[in-house]
C-alpha cells in the first residue's frame, strides 16, 4: 500500500508489523514499539556531513530500502 509515495507495506515489514493498517490506538502503540526496536539511531550522515534529508522518498530510502537506522535534529 503506497500512502503518500510511501511504501507502508514495506515499512511494516521492516519493522516487523503484521496487523490491519488501521488509524487505532493499538495499532499506533505496535507500530511505535516495532519502530522503536527495529530502526536504530544513526547520525553517520551528519558526521560525514551528507546532510539529513527528511522528505518522504529519501526516508524511504534509507529506512526501509537500505535498512539503514534514523537520526534526530
Amino acid at each position: 500500500m503506497l500512502v503518500d509515495n510511501f511504501d507502508l507495506d514495506a515499512y511494516h515489514h521492516r519493522i516487523g508489523y503484521a496487523g490491519p493498517p488501521e488509524p487505532t490506538l493499538p495499532v499506533l502503540r505496535s507500530v511505535v514499539a516495532g519502530h522503536a526496536t527495529t530502526i536504530a539511531f544513526e547520525n553517520i550522515d551528519v558526521f560525514r556531513e551528507r546532510g539529513v534529508r527528511i522528505d518522504v522518498v529519501s526516508l524511504q530510502d534509507k529506512l526501509v530500502l537500505r535498512g539503514r537506522g534514523g537520526y534526530r535534529h
